[in-house]
């Protein structure tokens, strides 16, 4: 696979519309279905969808653990799911300070105050 490929499979791993949602809610804890369901307050159907598509591209892992003889699914980041949200963060801080800077210009390109030339 080459790089592009890889590349264009994380972003339409978590592209959707509540994936990275999900993947910071999970991203310091593992949680249930029922806590997620709370949170995030997605219906169960559309959050199952998003777990699903999260586990399927491995970045989500889902594990069952017993409680009171119960067997309850918890769910948790892979370890590549945790590094893709840091990257991911990394990424939107570098898109919001190149947006921060475009609107800075803006408001001087409006304003009519023009950015001062070094002599």
């Amino acid at each position: 696979m080459t790089t592009v490929e890889s590349r264009t499979e994380v972003v339409q791993a978590i592209s959707g519309k509540w994936t990275l949602t999900v993947m910071a809610k999970l991203e310091r804890r593992e949680i249930g279905f029922a806590e997620l369901l709370t949170e995030t307050e997605l219906d169960p159907r559309q959050l199952s969808r998003v777990l699903e598509k999260l586990r399927q591209s491995g970045l989500v892992e889902r594990f069952i653990q017993p409680r009171n003889s119960i067997p309850r699914p918890r769910y948790r980041l892979s370890r590549v799911g945790s590094e893709v949200l840091v990257r991911t963060g990394e990424l939107a801080a570098v898109w919001a300070e190149f947006h921060e800077r475009k609107s800075s210009f803006s408001l001087r390109a409006t304003s009519g105050i023009s950015p001062q030339r070094s002599r």
